[in-house]
């Protein structure tokens, strides 16, 4: 579990702590590079170190908020990193497995800042992920160990009509 408030993360043999990570003049580089949602609110899929850098600062802040998240694993997972008005504000974690016995997309966590939630920042996310992850590779998703609140989102965006022909399962174990 996450212990330390302002944690050290290694980014090309130099140490930032958490939140100079947030600080960092990337924003316009990561901006260009990302797919708009809404209103000031873009959805980013990091494909550099930098980006994995973000990645890595939300993963752990996350924990920091007591959230139980296991740490993003890059080669191995896909993310995206949800901003809204220069703020990295949450992310979405998955992986498509390919060479096991149920495959398909896997949704492995969900998380956005308290300060962020409520406003439908998160189900514009996961919505676009259906339609560009899910949609592209068959017809249903798995679900990593959904907590009440993933699950009651996840209830409400599979309950609109343009979403009746996907169906979601909770994964029946995890890699």
């Amino acid at each position: 579990m996450f212990q330390e408030e302002n944690p050290i993360i290694t980014y090309r043999k130099q140490t930032y702590q958490l939140n100079e990570v947030f600080n960092l003049d990337w924003f316009k580089s990561i901006k260009k590079n990302s797919i708009k949602l809404q209103k000031d609110l873009y959805l980013y899929h990091p494909t550099t170190p930098k980006g994995f850098l973000v990645a890595e600062a939300l993963t752990l802040q996350s924990q920091g908020e007591g959230e139980e998240f296991h740490r993003f694993k890059t080669g191995i997972q896909e993310i995206y990193i949800l901003h809204y008005k220069k703020q990295y504000i949450g992310f979405l974690i998955w992986s498509i497995q390919k060479e096991s016995i149920v495959k398909g997309p896997i949704l492995r966590a969900i998380y956005i800042k308290k300060e962020y939630r409520c406003k439908g920042y998160m189900k514009a996310c996961v919505q676009y992920w259906i339609n560009e992850i899910v949609r592209a590779n068959t017809k249903y998703f798995q679900i990593e160990v959904p907590n009440y609140k993933t699950s009651f989102l996840l209830g409400y965006i599979m309950s609109r009509h343009k979403n009746r022909d996907i169906r979601a399962e909770t994964a029946p174990f995890c890699v």
